[in-house]
């Protein structure tokens, strides 16, 4: 099964093993949305996340809450030979290590999508980069590196342990799912994003072990 075709994928399953997944975690203050490059529901959605962090700036640089967007990676045994997402996954950690990640996400995910950049390949990546002003050498070095490699690893692991099927998705404190396939626009999917958060602050207001 192609990155794509799982990515998109929408399935009873998906929400079964993250239930479960979830079961088993501690109530947290982070909000992880798990993505692909390769994924046109997660590009779509991506204007939502960004009203939404605006609406929700101030809980944000307050502490209350932190958003972390992790790049979905399967294991080997889950469906292919190799790991599928691994190098959109090692794309995505050196842009932010080289501090470039959140003014290159949207062209990246309009060269994968619309230009068919190959995103398993690290030179042609890295040749579309040099293009938008990237030195093509930096990215490779760091695309390469130790602490590259962490990451994806950690990846990895985030999406086994929270039971990733299919991407978009939003876990909110341990203790709720989005998977904005199943909202009928953007609209709704911030809908339901600032709805969650206001009910979690609502319950937890005054328990700093939990916010």
């Amino acid at each position: 099964m192609s990155s794509v075709l799982l990515a998109c994928a929408d399935s009873g399953k998906s929400r079964e093993m993250m239930q479960a997944a979830m079961a088993a975690q501690p109530e947290d203050k982070k909000i992880l949305e798990f993505f692909m490059y390769t994924c046109p529901h997660c590009r779509a959605v991506e204007p939502t996340i960004a009203s939404w962090q605006a609406k929700q700036s101030v809980l944000f640089q307050q502490g209350i809450y932190a958003f972390e967007q992790i790049p979905a990676v399967f294991s080997a045994s889950w469906q292919s030979d190799s790991k599928i997402g691994e190098k959109e996954a090692a794309i995505y950690y050196t842009l932010r290590r080289m501090g470039f990640e959140h003014q290159m996400r949207l062209r990246v995910f309009a060269a994968i999508q619309d230009k068919s950049l190959d995103a398993s390949d690290a030179e042609s990546i890295a040749r579309f980069l040099q293009k938008e002003g990237i030195p093509a050498a930096e990215f490779g070095t760091t695309f390469k590196s130790a602490e590259v490699k962490a990451d994806v690893s950690r990846a990895e692991s985030l999406t086994r342990q929270y039971g990733i099927y299919s991407v978009p998705a939003f876990i909110l404190f341990n203790r709720a799912i989005i998977l904005p396939q199943e909202y009928a626009d953007n609209q709704a999917v911030e809908a339901a994003l600032l709805g969650k958060v206001k009910e979690f602050y609502t319950k937890n207001a005054g328990k700093p072990a939990a916010f």
